[in-house]
């Protein structure tokens, strides 16, 4: 697996409209099944980069950065989650290892905005994960 970029190309972008653009308090995810099942005993780094658009007067949160294991939500052993910056890109990473022989089935990935949310748009770009295997 290395590293999986998700979406068509690099270019994969997508945005998700807050309350003050009529998209109301709801979550607003989208996901992604991975080709591969979840490998126990690796580390798994999933990053996402996250906007503020610079027309948009309210920062739109919390951004959503998930990965599952079949229908397991994952439990990160670190998390990056830097305030959001007005006209520019952060990076906010998940990390997760795990070895608990019960957790199995394929990788599935998910961005999105959470639930009761404020702000106009969140917008989303270069989605990857990369497994490393530490010994």
């Amino acid at each position: 697996m290395g590293e999986t970029v998700l979406g068509a190309g690099n270019g994969n972008v997508a945005w998700f409209n807050g309350p003050a653009f009529g998209g109301g308090v709801l979550g607003k995810s989208m996901s992604q099944v991975l080709g591969e099942n979840l490998t126990q005993g690796m580390t798994y780094t999933l990053t996402a980069k996250f906007g503020w658009r610079t027309d948009n007067s309210i920062e739109t949160v919390p951004p959503v950065l998930n990965l599952y294991a079949g229908g397991t939500l994952l439990v990160p052993t670190a998390v990056v989650s830097p305030p959001l910056v007005q006209g520019t890109l952060v990076t906010y990473s998940r990390t997760y290892l795990v070895n608990d022989l019960g957790i199995s089935g394929p990788l599935k990935v998910q961005v999105g905005l959470g639930a009761n949310s404020v702000g106009q748009q969140l917008d989303v770009d270069h989605v990857t994960l990369q497994k490393v295997f530490i010994p």
